[in-house]
């Protein structure tokens, strides 16, 4: 299973177009793909929403939910991989001027 995190504080940035286009495409591929959407506006929930029953699936969750809605669908017997994934901020390296 393939984990794509596309991450970045600063607004506009396009994360939610990249990742809805990620999604369709691997869709389209054969693949299936899961769109986990925890910005509070939504965006790609209501892209989910608009393309009804369509793939991909898009779930809505604040980052603290996550761990428990993918233990509520292993419960339902959903084949779920443990996220492992840790952002961590990116290296600075200092600069002497």
């Amino acid at each position: 299973m393939t984990i794509i995190a596309i991450v970045s504080q600063k607004g506009g940035s396009g994360k939610t177009t990249l990742s809805v286009n990620f999604a369709a495409a691997a869709e389209a591929a054969g693949a299936i793909a899961l769109i986990i959407d925890t910005d509070p506006q939504a965006t790609a929930s209501q892209w989910g929403a608009w393309r009804a029953d369509k793939p991909p699936e898009v779930i809505d969750s604040a980052p603290p939910r996550i761990q428990a809605k993918v233990e509520a669908a292993k419960a339902q017997g959903v084949g779920v991989d443990d996220p492992a994934i840790k952002v961590q901020p990116a290296a600075r390296r200092r600069r002497r001027i």
